[in-house]
């Protein structure tokens, strides 16, 4: 459903933004639960999910206060026809994260991140026109100011986002995996502790 709101908002506006992480990765997603690829999921998340909610709490706060936020440009018309379902579509790997947090991301999950960081990348650097969408951006992203006196960054670009995004959620969906699981088991602790006190009354 996610995947036909994009169709339908893409080819209404600008059909290049189908080359943008957050707008063709909801069929990703969907494929990979249909196959039960947990660690796929799990990696594909990882490069994702802080971005995502960041761009969502600036779409937000510009609607709300008309301010931008860092200096991050929205390139795209403020009308409920464009904004409800980007807002929709920048949660779809909030909604991935929720229904995968209960499993354990290991180490082929930050494999997995690579290959699609590298997909990305090829798909960018070959498919799109270098003044539109990721084509003009792709060497933009995560804070390119720190970067911007290597004339090589353009190269290193998968190697930095897989350092700088994939691996840091990787490790924070593996806390979260961790409390999950220790949540899971304090409850029947106690359920044992309740019945036992109940047996030694009676």
């Amino acid at each position: 459903m996610l995947q036909a709101l994009v169709v339908i908002r893409n080819f209404s506006t600008d059909y290049f933004s189908f080359f943008w992480y957050c707008d063709f990765t909801p069929i990703i997603f969907a494929a990979l639960f249909f196959w039960r690829n947990d660690q796929a999921i799990k990696g594909l998340i990882s490069i994702g999910f802080f971005m995502q909610l960041a761009y969502v709490f600036i779409i937000v706060f510009r609607l709300i206060f008309n301010v931008t936020l860092f200096g991050f440009a929205i390139n795209f018309p403020f009308t409920s026809i464009y904004v409800i379902p980007t807002l929709i579509i920048h949660l779809g790997t909030m909604f991935a994260f929720i229904a995968a947090y209960k499993v354990k991301p290991k180490a082929p999950s930050l494999m997995y991140s690579f290959v699609f960081l590298v997909m990305i990348y090829t798909l960018v650097i070959v498919s799109t026109n270098p003044t539109t969408s990721l084509g003009g951006n792709y060497n933009l992203i995560y804070y390119p100011e720190l970067f911007s006196r290597f004339s090589f960054y353009t190269e290193i670009w998968v190697g930095v986002a897989w350092v700088t995004m994939a691996v840091p959620t990787h490790l924070f969906q593996l806390l979260v995996w961790h409390i999950s699981k220790r949540r899971k088991h304090k409850v029947p602790q106690q359920s044992l502790y309740i019945e036992s006190s109940l047996s030694s009354r009676v």
